[in-house]
């Protein structure tokens, strides 16, 4: 009688110790089930977001960021003073999101040219930028309009027909070039886009 209790007792104990085990091994699958799912929502919010910004970049109203190559545009350049601001506009980063005035500033600074300091780009616009005739348009000129904010923006002609500027890219400032029509096209909601020197600096005499 006492053999066959033993005997029972060590059954119901292998059975809760079956029991057990097999409730561990139900949690670790549940955890690597649950894993493996992160895992794959992750991967998959990762590739969406790449290929959003892949998308985005090549609809993006033909923004095109580069890296230009030194001297590309020598040509059009008539004087050092000129030289200088399409040198620095290479190499001038953006100070932020929504600083395209700034960036234009630090860039005449870079270069070792005084201009004055304003808050927002329509204030150039409205001091400097006089015409919208294109023989007028000289490399380092600031291009300046109004799109779809009342701030305006404003870049820099480096030629060729391609304007540098500070732009928000994915709430980071990026310094990207736009093809100056498409600039016009982007830029002239609310007023058209005109250009002129900064500052009254006339770079082909400085």
């Amino acid at each position: 009688m006492v053999f066959i209790e033993a005997v029972g007792a060590m059954e119901v104990g292998d059975r809760k110790q079956r029991q057990r085990n097999t409730f561990v091994a139900f949690r670790l699958l549940c955890g690597m089930i649950s894993t493996l799912v992160l895992v794959g929502f992750m991967s998959g919010f990762v590739c969406s977001q790449a290929q959003a910004r892949v998308q985005l970049r090549t609809v993006e109203e033909l923004v095109t960021v580069v890296e230009p190559r030194s001297g590309i545009y020598d040509f059009m350049v008539r004087t050092q003073a000129q030289r200088s601001v399409l040198e620095s506009a290479y190499v001038v980063g953006s100070p932020g999101p929504s600083l395209c005035a700034a960036w234009v500033c630090n860039v005449f600074a870079y270069a070792g040219i005084q201009v004055p300091v304003y808050g927002a780009a329509r204030d150039y616009l409205w001091e400097f930028c006089y015409s919208d005739d294109i023989d007028d348009l000289k490399v380092g000129m600031i291009v300046c309009g109004i799109g779809n904010n009342s701030y305006g923006h404003i870049g820099i002609y480096v030629g060729d027909g391609w304007v540098m500027s500070s732009e928000t890219w994915y709430g980071e400032g990026t310094i990207t070039w736009l093809q100056l029509d498409d600039f016009i096209d982007r830029y002239s909601t609310q007023y058209p886009v005109s250009w002129g020197w900064i500052g009254n600096i006339d770079l082909t005499e400085a």
